[in-house]
């Protein structure tokens, strides 16, 4: 009995271990010191070093005081994942994943094993089980989840090439809806190659736009909500498009116009928030920042998420540097460290560059 408990009381020390290594990676990035993050928890110096040396199992407890001292939400985010990780090890620990029970519990952990700061292994992952999987429709979930991972990681040609294989045997099967999925998640990965010519990038949405005009499916709600995604699409290429050759302002209003009338017909509150938020990068671009600013708020009170918080972040400091507020750089700077530590290499490029621009003087 003796031993039994001992045994359970390592593996406890082991795991506990795991989590303090990356709570402690964390508090030097916030706090600097075990010292400023006991004061922000309101526990003494003593208590924190119980916490990372993982002698004890963190109660959920523990976990809310702890995420509650940090301030970062992507952070927070990391924390919780690792705790997750750290006392109940994701389904890609031990797995072949060879077996369909293993698939699909592998396809459900996905938001898990990211947060706990896997992407890199997950994209990997997927990549090799897509190669072997039996499963039609497990295939094309698991190629609709690697497209989404490997544009956030910014592997525009990873997802494009995949996007090109789920458009291509979808059709060869008649499965009209994930072939239209294919096809615009290509045309994501075109606009998120700033180094195309503009015309690969209006392409790819007029191949959408295309197939989408030839689509009846059963379900009227389907092409309906398509049309509205490609309506939102069809602004970001715009935008897109004007980084690399100049767009007339008047067609930026028009466009928010257009959108701005598709929106009034939608009822889910975070399609509604992504579509306004693209709104106000059209004002923006339309150099009329008060309705930018107004429509920016607007979204961000629908659909507060890390990534939405992000890109709210780069248009507030867009919008700030052209009323010429001196908030803007650490706007930037803050976004830039949530998106990197939320492994959202793709803003992390976005902001880089945008960063790279106020450094050489140049309008963001």
């Amino acid at each position: 009995m003796a031993a039994s408990r001992a045994s359970a009381d390592s593996l406890v020390a082991t795991k506990g271990t795991a989590f303090g290594q990356r709570l402690r990676i964390a508090i030097k990035e916030e706090f600097g010191t075990n010292k400023e993050f006991a004061r922000a928890m309101g526990v003494s110096e003593g208590r924190v070093s119980q916490i990372l040396k993982g002698s004890e199992v963190l109660t959920s407890v523990t976990l809310d005081a702890v995420l509650a001292s940090f301030s970062n939400l992507g952070r927070q985010e990391r924390i919780h994942a690792a705790w997750i990780d750290t006392y109940a090890p994701g389904p890609m620990q031990g797995e072949n994943l060879l077996d369909t029970e293993s698939q699909e519990t592998f396809l459900q952990s996905l938001p898990e094993l990211i947060q706990a700061g896997r992407s890199r292994e997950v994209l990997q992952r997927l990549l090799e089980v897509r190669s072997y999987v039996e499963d039609t429709q497990r295939w094309m979930h698991l190629s609709r989840a690697t497209t989404e991972l490997a544009l956030r990681l910014e592997r525009p040609s990873v997802a494009f090439g995949v996007a090109q294989e789920l458009y291509g045997r979808a059709t060869d099967l008649g499965e009209l809806g994930w072939a239209a999925t294919g096809l615009w998640t290509a045309a994501i990965a075109l606009r998120n190659m700033p180094h195309l010519p503009a015309a690969d990038t209006i392409q790819g949405h007029e191949r959408a736009v295309e197939f989408l005009g030839q689509w009846s499916p059963p379900n009227p709600t389907l092409k309906r909500d398509a049309t509205q995604a490609l309506q939102r699409d069809r602004a970001l290429t715009l935008i897109a498009v004007a980084e690399k050759r100049s767009i007339p302002l008047e067609q930026f209003s028009h466009e928010h116009k257009i959108l701005q009338a598709s929106l009034t017909r939608i009822e889910d509150p975070t399609a509604l928030a992504i579509g306004t938020e693209v709104l106000a990068r059209l004002s923006l671009a339309a150099e009329n920042l008060f309705l930018a600013e107004e429509e920016l708020e607007s979204s961000q009170t629908f659909h507060p998420s890390a990534e939405h918080s992000i890109k709210g972040a780069i248009l507030r400091a867009k919008i700030e540097h052209g009323r010429r507020d001196s908030p803007y750089r650490d706007t930037l700077t803050s976004a830039l460290e949530e998106a990197w530590c939320t492994d959202d290499l793709h803003h992390v490029q976005v902001i880089e560059r945008l960063l790279m621009k106020l450094e050489l003087g140049r309008p963001l």
